[in-house]
């Protein structure tokens, strides 16, 4: 499979594991960095509300930019920019100047879209059927592969010198990451042009089904995510290394994630994932004990893996000149229905004194969204395919 992917996507594996590994060291661990710089839960939550809102507002912009010059410029800058809000937030002494790196960080995502296009376009080989997935599973896969070690090593090396070293250290990495993929060569879609093709979208209406239908689920999944790391803090008493080490057990279940996607139809795998983030949510509405919340940690795994998911059922839905606009505005509704779910968390953290609230919002909201699709979205609309 490496051989059929292609130069650029080997090259971009590499550059992806060493910003994923980068970017592990801290991203798991922003709530706790402005709880130490004085923030409250609320504050966290309305904090990471704003970098939910900041990462949506550019992946259709960053879409249609890929579609007309082409995704590679896209990326580089995109995580040039990354490598500016490490360092904002390296330096800042207040929760608020913290927050500004943190949201000028999330600004990469606008590169998501561009990521997608150039996976694809890059394959020398056709991406019909399964294949999609398949070669999804294996270029993605070095994210979640990094993040086995990198939020681990990030939470003992803030244990010992502080949240603001993994960040100076990530800076570092993202610098040799830029390095790599600039080793790669430029990608044009064959059939793009200078048109804009969002009305093409609105016409569409298998991937107007399924961009509600992932927003509403990514809400649904989100609530109960969001705040995970003030409530092992506050509520099981975990230390920050320990946290580290869940994150990067959440991150071998995504990356066992990708290789069940691999093997099996999408439709399987989507359900496995949906089942996984359910149950992991309900694991933690019990007394949390180490072994219990690795467990949820595992199958939390899901919700990375799930972003293969909707990239594969927009880039099926739509055509090639379609790509860069399709993925942006599914990554937008995704980036919106998680910042609002960080704003509906931090609401919900101090209502009662386990914090649990968020939580349990989330074990009720997964099947009742699911059951929303299987008994009224589908009869209505018909089934898409790829679900």
């Amino acid at each position: 499979m490496l051989k059929r992917i292609g130069r650029n996507n080997q090259l971009y594996m590499i550059a992806n594991f060493l910003f994923a590994f980068g970017t592990g060291l801290w991203i798991n661990l922003r709530p706790l960095y402005l709880a130490d710089l004085g923030a409250t839960p609320k504050q966290i939550g309305l904090a990471l509300a704003i970098c939910g809102l900041s990462a949506g507002i550019l992946p259709v912009p960053a879409g249609i930019i890929s579609d007309r010059f082409g995704p590679r410029r896209v990326i580089i800058f995109s995580w040039i920019v990354a490598l500016l809000g490490a360092l904002l937030s390296a330096v800042a002494n207040t929760w608020q100047f913290a927050m500004l790196g943190i949201v000028v960080w999330s600004l990469t995502w606008a590169a998501n879209p561009a990521v997608t296009s150039f996976v694809m376009l890059s394959m020398p080989t056709e991406v019909d059927g399964d294949y999609l997935e398949k070669a999804f599973s294996w270029v993605f896969r070095v994210w979640p592969f990094a993040m086995l070690f990198a939020p681990a090593v990030g939470g003992w090396i803030a244990n010992n010198w502080g949240i603001r070293t993994d960040l100076w250290i990530g800076g570092c990495v993202y610098v040799i990451s830029i390095i790599v993929f600039a080793m790669t060569a430029e990608v044009r879609s064959g059939k793009s042009t200078t048109e804009f093709h969002l009305a093409d979208l609105r016409k569409n209406r298998t991937y107007l089904v399924l961009a509600v239908f992932f927003t509403i689920l990514v809400l649904s999944q989100q609530i109960g995510y969001s705040l995970l790391p003030n409530f092992l803090d506050e509520v099981g008493g975990f230390s920050k290394a320990q946290i580290g080490l869940l994150f990067s057990v959440s991150f071998f279940g995504a990356f066992m994630g990708n290789i069940l996607l691999a093997r099996v139809q999408p439709r399987t795998g989507f359900i496995i994932l949906l089942i996984a983030s359910w149950v992991g949510m309900v694991l933690l509405l019990t007394p949390t004990q180490p072994f219990i919340a690795a467990i949820a940690f595992f199958l939390f795994g899901s919700l990375t893996t799930m972003w293969l998911i909707r990239m594969a059922c927009a880039g099926r839905a739509v055509s090639e000149a379609n790509q860069g606009i399709a993925f942006g505005l599914m990554e937008s509704l995704s980036f919106l229905a998680t910042s609002a779910a960080a704003g509906i968390a931090g609401m919900l953290y101090e209502v009662t004194p386990k914090h649990t609230l968020p939580i349990l919002a989330s074990a009720i909201g997964i099947p009742l969204v699911y059951v929303g699709w299987m008994f009224i979205v589908k009869p209505l609309t018909g089934e898409p395919r790829q679900l």
